[in-house]
């Protein structure tokens, strides 16, 4: 879901972000490639619904 919190679950030193935040991270920049992948996949806790985010930019 665009713009919603990541999960519970999140912390410790990883990074991370909702699709706002993504958004806002790369502003002013030229973006060269933004690809959001969507899936059910595992995690150390279970089975988990992922969204993970490929991210080139470059300063204009």
């Amino acid at each position: 879901m665009r713009g919603a919190a990541p999960s519970n679950w999140a912390a410790g030193d990883g990074t991370f972000l909702s699709r706002d935040e993504v958004d806002e991270l790369v502003t002013g920049l030229e973006v060269l490639r933004l690809h959001e992948e969507e899936r059910d996949g595992p995690a150390f806790s279970g089975p988990k619904h992922w969204h993970t985010y490929q991210l080139v930019a470059r300063r204009p």
